[in-house]
This record gives structure tokens, sequence and C-alpha cells, in this order.
């Protein structure tokens, strides 16, 4: 069986969402041309809250409703804070 790694997309967990999850990097295949950030975020199932979250296309720094294509990386990362 051979996979169509044009609907594929690239996701990596970072941080506390990784430990969460239990797992940094995985593709999903989408049956869609794009599929917003948010419904990528649903599937991974963390429970802590989008407004927490910084999310990255393509290592562009982006938003939870912005569109995701096949073939795009797509990040998840808590806020930062400093001090």
């Amino acid at each position: 069986m051979e996979s169509d790694a044009s609907n594929k997309i690239k996701v990596i967990l970072f941080a506390t969402i990784k430990e969460i999850a239990g797992w940094d990097e995985r593709f999903f295949t989408i049956k869609v041309n794009e599929i917003k950030v948010y419904e990528i975020w649903k599937l991974i199932n963390c429970k802590l809250p989008k407004e927490s979250i910084i999310v990255a296309i393509n290592k562009e720094i982006t938003d939870m409703d912005s569109f995701i294509q096949p073939g795009d990386e797509l990040a998840f990362m808590p806020i930062f804070t400093g001090g």
C-alpha cells in the first residue's frame, strides 16, 4: 500500500504540550486542501487552553484561525515567560 504524502502535514509539539500528548512529532493526513490550525489542535486533544499556545506554520508565527495545507509543517508551543 502506497501512502500519499501530498495529503500529509507534519505536526511538532514542544515543551509541556509534548509532555501532555506523549509525543513530539507526527504526520496527520488531511482530506481537504486546507484546514484551520484549530481543527488540528482539537485532534491533539491537549487540555491546555488555545489562548496559551503559540502556533507556527512553516516556522512563521501565526494563530489558531490560520489555514494549513498539505505539505505544511505545524508547530505548537506554550507561551514562554521569562524572569
